[in-house]
C-alpha cells in the first residue's frame, strides 16, 4: 500500500513537472518570436540585433551567481521562483501596453515600446539565467541515480516540442491577439508552470551539496584532463560564434524575401525545430557506439553545409530544405557533442565540463550579436552570413586532422 503511494506520488511528480516546463518553455518560445518578428517588422533588423545583445547580457553577467543561488535555493526553488517572476513580468508589461495602446503603433512615433520591450527581455533573462541551469540540475535534485537519465531525457524532450510548437502557437496567437495577447498568455502560462512546479515534492540524496563541491565545480583545470576535451569544447565555442547570425538572418529574410510574413517566419523556425527534435530522437533509439567522433565530424559537415546553404537560398522553399536539414544535423552533433564530454572525463569531472559547456552557449551570445550589430552598420546582414556559414565550413573541415590526432581512439 505504501509502496504503491509512493510510485503514484512519483509518477505525479513528473506529471506536474513536465506540464509545468512544456507551459514555460512553449510560452517562452511563443513571446520570444512574437517579439523579434514586432521588432524586425516595425523597427529593422539593427534593433533585433541590440534585442538580443540586452536578452544574452544577464546570462553572461549572473553565470557565477546563478550556481551559488541554486545551491542555496535548491533547483526546484529556484526554477519555480523564476517562472513566477518571469511571468509577473509580462503580465506587468501587458497591463502597460494595455492602458497606453498606442506604444504598439511604431507609426505614432512614441519609443516607448522599445523601451518596454528592452526592458521586458532583459529583466526576463535575469530569471531565466537562474532557471537554465537549474532546470539541467534538477533531475539530479529529485531523483535517485536510476532515474536521473529518464527525467533528463523527458525534460529535453519538452524542450524540442516546445521549439516546434512554440512558432505554431505564436504564429495564432500574433495573428489573432497581436503582442499584448502574447504578453498576457506568455504571464498567465508562466504562472501555471510556477503553481504546477510548486506540486513537486520529491527530493533525493542528491540536493545538498557541500561547499567544497561547489568550489570544485567552478574550477577549468578539466582542460588538462584530455586533449579531446578541450578541443570540443573549441569546437562548441566556435559553432556557437558562427551559428549567431541565424537567430537575425530567419527573421530578416521572413521580412525581405517573403512578404514581410510572420507566417514564413513561424515555418522556417518550426522545421528547424522539427530537425532537432528528429535528429536527437533518432539517437534515442540507435546508439553510435563506434567511431563517435568520427560521426561527429560527418554530422557538424552536414550542419555547416545546411547552413551555408540557408544564406544563399533566395526562395521559401531552399531556406525550408536547408534549415530541415540543418537542424536534422544538429540534433545528431549534439547529441554525440554532449555525449563524449560526458564519457572521456573523469566521472568527477563530467559537471564542470558542463559548466563550461553552459558558460560558453550562454556567454557567448551577447558578444557575438555585439559584434554582429557593428558589422550591420557597414555590411548587410545576409553577407554576414554567407562570410559566416563560409568559414564555419572550412572550420569543420580543419577538425578532421584535429579530431583525428587529439581524439584518435573515438575517431577511427
Amino acid at each position: 500500500m505504501n509502496t504503491m503511494a509512493i510510485k503514484r506520488s512519483k509518477q505525479l511528480d513528473d506529471i506536474f513537472l513536465l506540464v509545468g516546463q512544456t507551459l514555460s518553455q512553449v510560452s517562452d518560445r511563443m513571446v520570444q518570436l512574437g517579439l523579434i518578428w514586432f521588432i524586425t517588422s516595425s523597427f529593422g533588423e539593427q534593433y533585433l540585433i541590440w534585442y538580443l545583445v540586452v536578452g544574452g547580457l544577464p546570462h553572461a553577467l549572473l553565470i557565477k551567481h546563478s550556481s551559488l543561488m541554486i545551491n542555496r535555493l535548491s533547483a526546484l526553488k529556484t526554477v519555480l521562483y523564476s517562472d513566477l517572476a518571469r511571468g509577473f513580468i509580462y503580465v506587468f508589461a501587458f497591463g502597460l501596453v494595455l492602458r497606453f495602446p498606442e506604444w504598439l503603433h511604431p507609426s505614432s512615433g512614441s519609443g516607448h515600446v522599445l523601451w518596454l520591450l528592452f526592458i521586458s527581455v532583459f529583466l526576463s533573462n535575469i530569471f531565466s539565467a537562474f532557471f537554465n541551469p537549474a532546470i539541467l540540475s534538477l533531475a539530479v535534485e529529485i531523483k535517485e541515480s536510476d532515474d536521473v537519465q529518464k527525467l533528463t531525457a523527458k525534460l529535453s524532450t519538452v524542450t524540442s516540442f516546445a521549439t516546434i510548437l512554440g512558432p505554431v502557437l505564436g504564429l495564432f496567437a500574433f495573428n489573432q491577439f497581436g503582442l499584448s495577447g502574447l504578453f498576457i498568455i506568455a504571464g498567465v502560462s508562466y504562472i501555471a508552470s510556477a503553481y504546477a512546479v510548486s506540486l513537486v515534492t520529491k527530493s533525493s540524496s542528491n540536493s545538498v551539496r557541500s561547499s567544497n563541491e561547489v568550489a570544485a565545480a567552478n574550477s577549468i583545470s578539466v582542460f588538462q584532463t584530455k586533449n579531446i576535451i578541450g578541443v570540443m569544447l573549441i569546437v562548441f565555442l566556435v559553432m556557437n560564434l558562427l551559428l549567431s547570425p541565424l537567430q537575425v538572418l530567419m527573421p530578416t529574410m521572413a521580412k525581405d524575401l517573403f512578404g514581410n510574413s510572420f507566417n514564413s517566419l513561424a515555418i522556417l523556425e518550426t522545421l528547424l525545430g522539427a530537425g532537432i527534435l528528429l535528429g536527437g530522437a533518432i539517437l534515442s533509439f540507435i546508439t553510435i557506439q563506434t567511431r563517435t567522433l568520427f560521426w561527429t565530424w560527418a554530422f557538424l559537415v552536414g550542419l555547416s553545409l545546411a547552413f551555408l546553404s540557408f544564406t544563399f537560398a533566395t526562395n521559401l522553399q531552399v531556406c525550408s530544405v536547408a534549415l530541415f536539414l540543418m537542424g536534422f544535423s544538429l540534433g545528431l552533433a549534439n547529441v554525440l557533442i554532449i555525449n563524449i564530454l560526458q564519457t572521456q572525463p573523469k566521472a568527477n569531472e563530467v559537471p564542470k565540463v558542463m559548466s563550461l559547456v553552459n558558460l560558453i552557449s550562454t556567454a557567448t551570445l551577447p558578444f557575438s550579436l555585439a559584434l554582429l550589430g557593428l558589422l550591420q552598420q557597414s555590411v548587410a546582414i545576409s553577407a554576414v552570413g554567407r562570410v559566416a556559414g563560409v568559414l564555419l565550413v572550412i572550420f569543420v573541415f580543419i577538425s578532421f586532422f584535429t579530431f583525428r590526432r587529439f581524439g584518435q581512439e573515438i575517431f577511427k
